[in-house]
């Protein structure tokens, strides 16, 4: 029998299946210990996949839903910030652009003026960076439980910005998009002194 042995994360756990022992196990850092047994190491990592989601159930949250963001939801976001920041010291562009946004009116601003905030040369850095904070943000909060229920963009992908902020209005090649922080976005950023 040949070993083959699979590794992955998932909702903040370490996953291990190594198909030669027959044994899989999943954990993470104060938390339970999640064990799988078979001949096949995708199948051990599906079964500890689902026992994670059976104990720690996710919560799916509509952005768009003021009602399903409440306190419990602000302490989570705050945390998945705290999470983001801590793993990945955010670069100076990505620091200018929640600044700007923080500080703006209405915590609004469009695709040009975040593109001059962070000082990128096109409105392409913006949608790639925002986004990927935003992807970091989506992930975190998965670990912590909460799926959020993203919208999606004309190609059938989630907006991962939508993680960070509203899209008050689509840009595209003549009129440049619109976005709105979230309050628990701004207060997330004031708590961690990002303002």
């Amino acid at each position: 029998m040949t070993s083959a042995r699979k590794m992955e994360s998932y909702r903040g756990f370490d996953l291990v299946a190594d198909q030669g022992q027959g044994k899989g196990m999943a954990w993470k850092r104060g938390s339970d210990r999640f064990e799988a047994s078979g001949n096949d190491a995708d199948v051990m990592l599906g079964q500890l996949r689902q026992e994670i989601d059976a104990a720690f159930p996710r919560v799916v949250v509509n952005l768009a839903n003021d009602a399903d963001r409440g306190d419990a939801f602000a302490e989570a976001y705050l945390e998945a910030f705290r999470r983001v920041v801590a793993k990945r010291k955010l670069p100076d562009s990505y620091r200018a652009m929640l600044r700007a946004l923080v500080r703006a009116p209405g915590h609004q601003l469009d695709d040009e003026q975040l593109r001059t905030a962070a000082k990128f040369s096109s409105v392409s850095g913006v949608n790639l960076h925002f986004g990927t904070l935003g992807l970091n943000l989506f992930h975190a909060m998965m670990d912590l439980g909460h799926q959020l229920d993203l919208p999606v963009t004309a190609d059938g992908k989630p907006c991962h910005t939508c993680a960070i902020a509203r899209q008050i209005r689509p840009g595209d090649r003549t009129t440049p998009g619109i976005w709105q922080l979230y309050p628990e976005t701004v207060a997330a950023l004031r708590a961690l002194e990002l303002d």
